[in-house]
């Protein structure tokens, strides 16, 4: 037993050795069908063979496939009723039948089941076009059963009667097997099945639906299958494909210059025609060959040059399935032109063509063409071969004249690449014929070579279309006009100009968005790559000598493909990697786009090749990748760190992966990138909860969103969501951190984002989260006294503000040469900061004399900072001086300093130093009389609010544009503003300007004769007294002893001129002159 096993192992192990040899043959002679079918067979013999699986490599192991599951009708009761060897002899007529029909349209029968089989279109040899040629393979195998019925009925006594299924959907290829769920599906839709008929599955009705005409089954439910499936019943094939029409079009857009080209054509024609009739030399036939590459819009571009041109067109196509037909694309023409009908028998046929071409020899080549047998025909003259195929071109042209009839008219040859021999010649006999009016327009892809030179044929090469044309393409079509902005772009991006790409791109949307994917390739895949493009994509990737592996390892990379790094991580010596890479130049994948780089031809190519590999290969080529690019580029730089971290991503290397996205956000912060240092920093936080350590992925977070946040802001402003998610979540995961010297960054800078907001609450609870820490010694930062210093300037108190303030400026925290300490995340200095803070504050107070001494430091202390804590923080300094000026009526001290923020702006791309500048530049306009500028001031406003979202700073800003709204007469519109500015002050707490909008919302109500304004300067008085706003409550009590001469008003005015430091004169004087009358 054990002698007869090793004997029949050896045998095995001999078989396998003969099939691989025959493989290697095969691949050398380039024979890739035998050579697939080859090794497969040794794989099926011995699974897990190495050579036969690297033969196979250049077969797609994941990929979208069509299957035909065939089986024959009442096979249970013909075998009960035949002897064994008669029904084993009936399946093999059978299979006969199925095998011819199968080979010829390039299907591979996967497995024999019994009287049943399974069929794959698609492996081992890929067409742009195998679920329509699965569908006709279907209908010819039960016309050539049904052929051989008389002989098995005959023979055996039965009446054969198949049944066929046909369904389009992702499967893996493991060893050259097919396994998924697609084989099942397809076998239990056979049940649905007529006898005699053929049924495929919605999936494959949407790919071939303009090739056959079907009649609906209905929803069917297949026995464990997780939907039902819409089937149909096929009728037969379309005598013509059906094309787009009416509303079913989209926009032609653009292609004027070569729509152009055709109309100049047309025009020769028509005056060669009226040339003609008046005698004059008729030239020869006007043509022109349209060339690109496939979906580009040849066939388009023809019919609506027709179309524009009213003209009559008739149309030829030529078939890959017919490259061996006579004449084949020009037959529907020739038996139009005879009057013969698809209906006819050949008797009718030769009778129509005789009278058509009338006396003469038959001409047995012309009548092949046109579907007539030569027995039919009379008995062969005595005429050389050669000669009567002339003949027969020359007639076959004269009835192409006839049938285009008398005026002009335009002959349109579609997909001339696949022209057979003979359909070339008679294009060259009608070339040569001098037939005046009509134009012959030719249409195939780009490598095409025609026999014609170009002085006889010119040649229009069709490139991309522009965006700008494809967007108005998705617009006219519904689904893309409801799509957002971003993702149209996308989609345009990824259709690289070829209007089919973008059709079909639009339509797999749209069903993902409803949730009505049929196919598996679309739902279970990285990409949403058209099913209707797949095989024609995949049939470019396969071409026979392509290096698939090759492709797939470029796709991983990306688009763009540096050489090395691809030699690299393949692993070859440097002379094959050339041959191989060749093989993608030369098929078009790939085009060279520097002398160490290549590029896709076409993103969908790229897509479609990474997702050719398996899911368990690709995390360790894209983990091949991100070392090479660690070891040997410069990870610091931004591009390159960003880069790794996408690989390291998809490698499932997740702490990398973060810092490599960390390393890139920063180096982009640095360029002042923030849109796209926010989009690592997003990546990064998406990927923090694959850390398994609670710590290490908690202080991860922080940092993260740390950064995100500071971006996020300066990308968008305060609005920015992110950072509202950021702040809040850093605050969190601080506390739970438990604090320390490490977390000052984190704390600061979601102080900072809630104090600019106007959230004064969340700032000071930052605020306290800071002393506590600040209190045990782990923090050394005293927030305290700058952070809850600024808080409660904004708050309005002023006495508790400069106490705190001024202790920061003397701690030494802040006292610091060039820069802040290096744990300072924001980009103004923090010294510089409150100095700046204590200019207003000390002015309200009455001690102007302090507060420009304060000015000075503040401006000396930014003039020393290196960047960008210098210029940002001369920003902030001019800002403050600005509102202080503004505040003390100085409005031409105030401008000087917007032009400083101006220029602060424009210099570093600091946003909100141009935002403030504007306004206070426009707000000193106004007040100089420029009224016309007051519209752009209010427009300014409303950017701050609404952009930048810094509310802290809106009540100022209102109270000013209030100011100067009354200034040039607005006062209604001054009322709104005031009312405005103190319900955002009631609602943010920033209440330091809100004695001053009571002040003057108070003299402009009394002015209209409102009684309310007496309560407004009332109160404006008591909220600057209870803020220690000396300037503010002698301004309002000046202001109420105006508008009454009750006693409540002199005694408020005495109160403040004894708060009153006697730094300005001005109000003082006006005061107490008032006080004394």
């Amino acid at each position: 037993m054990t002698t007869e096993r090793h004997r029949v192992s050896g045998r095995l192990a001999d078989r396998v050795a003969e099939l691989l040899a025959d493989a290697r043959d095969a691949r050398d002679g380039g024979r890739w069908h035998d050579l697939r079918a080859l090794a497969g067979a040794a794989l099926t013999l011995d699974p897990g063979n190495a050579e036969a699986e690297a033969l196979l490599a250049g077969s797609a192991e994941r990929c979208q496939m069509t299957l035909m599951f065939c089986d024959v009708v009442g096979s249970t009761a013909i075998s009960d009723t035949h002897d064994p060897e008669e029904f084993g002899e009936i399946l093999r007529e059978f299979r006969a039948a199925c095998a011819e029909v199968i080979e010829r349209f390039g299907g591979f029968i996967e497995d024999h089941q019994g009287d049943g089989m399974l069929v794959r279109f698609g492996f081992p040899e890929v067409h742009e076009d195998d679920a329509r040629r699965a569908v006709l393979s279907g209908l010819e195998m039960v016309r050539a059963v049904h052929a051989r019925d008389q002989r098995l009925h005959e023979r055996f006594g039965v009446d054969l009667r198949v049944r066929v299924a046909v369904h389009t959907d992702l499967v893996v290829l493991d060893g050259g097997m097919v396994t998924g769920l697609a084989p099942n599906e397809a076998s239990r839709l056979q049940a649905v099945a007529e006898p005699d008929s053929v049924v495929i599955s919605d999936a494959t009705h949407a790919l071939v639906r303009d090739d056959f005409e079907v009649e609906p089954i209905g929803l069917v439910e297949l026995r464990g299958m997780s939907r039902p499936v819409a089937a149909f019943k096929v009728l037969r094939e379309r005598a013509t494909r059906r094309l787009a029409t009416g509303t079913e079009l989209t926009a032609f857009a653009g292609r004027r210059r070569e729509r152009a080209r055709i109309e100049e054509l047309w025009r020769a024609a028509c005056e060669d025609l009226r040339g003609a009739a008046a005698g004059a030399d008729v030239p020869a036939a006007r043509a022109l060959l349209v060339v690109g590459p496939p979906g580009i819009g040849k066939s388009r571009l023809v019919h609506e040059a027709a179309r524009g041109l009213g003209a009559a067109c008739l149309e030829c196509r030529c078939s890959s399935y017919h490259e061996a037909t006579s004449l084949f694309a020009f037959r529907k023409v020739l038996e139009q032109a005879c009057g013969i009908v698809e209906e006819d028998a050949a008797d009718a046929r030769l009778a129509k063509l005789r009278d058509r071409l009338g006396e003469g020899p038959d001409l047995p080549f012309l009548a092949a063409a046109l579907r007539i047998p030569a027995s039919s025909l009379s008995p062969p003259t005595a005429v050389d071969p050669g000669r009567l195929r002339e003949l027969a071109l020359a007639a076959a042209a004269r009835l192409v004249h006839v049938h285009s009839g008398t005026g002009p008219s335009i002959l349109f040859v579609d997909d001339l690449h696949w022209a057979d021999p003979s359909s070339l010649d008679l294009i060259s006999a009608l070339l040569g014929a001098r037939r005046p009016g009509l134009v012959l327009v030719l249409a195939a892809r780009d490598a095409f070579a025609p026999p014609w030179p170009e002085a006889i044929v010119p040649r229009l090469e069709l490139g991309p279309l522009p965006a700008h044309d494809l967007a108005r393409m998705v617009e006219s079509i519904p689904a893309g006009a409801e799509l957002p902005g971003v993702r149209r772009a996308g989609l345009i991006s990824r259709s690289d100009g070829v209007p089919l790409f973008l059709e079909e791109l639009v339509h797999t949307a749209d069903a993902v968005d409803r949730g009505q994917a049929l196919h598996r390739s679309v739902q279970q895949a990285r990409y949403a790559i058209p099913p209707a493009l797949r095989d024609p994509l995949l049939a470019r990737l396969t071409v026979p000598g392509v290096d698939l592996r090759l492709a797939q390892l470029a796709s991983t990379i990306g688009r763009d493909v540096d050489l090395e790094l691809l030699r690299e991580i393949s692993g070859l010596p440097e002379a094959p990697f050339a041959q191989r890479l060749e093989t993608l130049v030369a098929a078009g994948l790939v085009d060279r786009s520097s002398a160490g780089a290549i590029r896709f031809r076409h993103e969908l190519i790229r897509e479609l090749a990474y997702e050719t590999q398996r899911r368990s290969e690709r995390p360790g080529r894209h983990s091949r990748v991100a070392d090479v690019l660690l070891r040997d580029r410069d990870a610091s730089r931004y591009r390159d760190a960003g880069e790794a971290a996408f690989h390291l991503e998809l490698a499932q290397r997740h702490q990398e992966a973060i810092h490599a996205h960390l390393t890139a956000a920063q180096g982009a912060q640095e360029l002042g990138a923030h849109k796209e240092a926010t989009t690592s920093l997003t990546r990064a936080v998406e990927l923090t909860p694959h850390l398994a350590d609670r710590v290490t992925r908690d202080r991860t977070e922080l940092l993260v969103r740390q950064l995100r946040s500071f971006s996020a802001v300066m990308a968008s402003g305060y609005a920015a969501p992110a950072a509202a998610e950021d702040h809040g979540r850093c605050v969190a995961l601080c506390e739970a951190l438990g604090l320390g010297p490490e977390l000052i960054p984190s704390l600061i800078s979601s102080w900072s984002y809630y104090a600019f907001r106007g959230e004064l609450d969340a700032a000071d609870h930052v605020t306290d989260t800071m002393e506590r820490g600040f209190e045990t010694g782990r923090v050394n930062f005293p927030l305290a006294f700058a952070g809850r210093g600024i808080v409660d300037f904004f708050r309005g108190r002023f006495g508790e503000a400069r106490r705190l303030m001024e202790a920061f400026v003397e701690h030494p925290w802040g006292q610091t040469a060039n820069r802040p300490r290096p744990s300072w995340p924001l980009p103004n200095d923090p010294l510089a900061c409150v100095i700046a803070h204590l200019v207003p504050t000390l002015w309200i107070a009455g001690e102007q004399e302090a507060a420009e001494e304060m000015a000075r430091r503040a401006l000396h202390r930014v003039e020393g900072l290196d960047f960008p804590f210098g210029p940002f923080s001369a920003g902030y300094v001019h800002s403050l001086l600005a509102v202080t000026h503004r505040l003390d009526g100085d409005h031409a001290a105030a401008a000087r300093h917007a032009r400083a923020m101006l220029a602060l702006g424009e210099r570093h791309g600091f946003v909100m130093w141009t935002l403030a500048g504007a306004i206070q530049a426009r707000l000193s306009q106004v007040h100089a009389g420029e009224r016309e500028v007051l519209e752009v001031l209010v427009a300014s406003v409303d950017a701050w609010r609404h952009v930048l979202v810094a509310e802290v700073w809106t009540p100022y800003w209102l109270t000013a544009l209030a100011d100067a709204q009354r200034a040039v007469g607005r006062r209604e519109d001054a009322l709104r503003s005031l009312d405005e500015a103190l319900k955002v002050a009631g609602r943010t707490g920033s209440d330091f300007c809100s004695a001053e909008a009571l002040r003057v919302r108070g003299e402009l109500r009394h002015e209209l004769g409102d009684r309310g304004g007496l309560a407004d300067l009332q109160a404006a008085v008591d909220r600057a007294r209870r803020q220690d706003a000396a300037v503010f409550e002698l301004r309002s009590a000046i202001s109420l002893a105006h508008a009454t001469t009750e006693a409540s008003a002199h005694e408020a005015l005495e109160t403040a001129i004894g708060h009153a430091r006697g730094t300005h004169p001005r109000e003082l004087d006006e005061a107490r002159s008032l006080a004394a009358s």
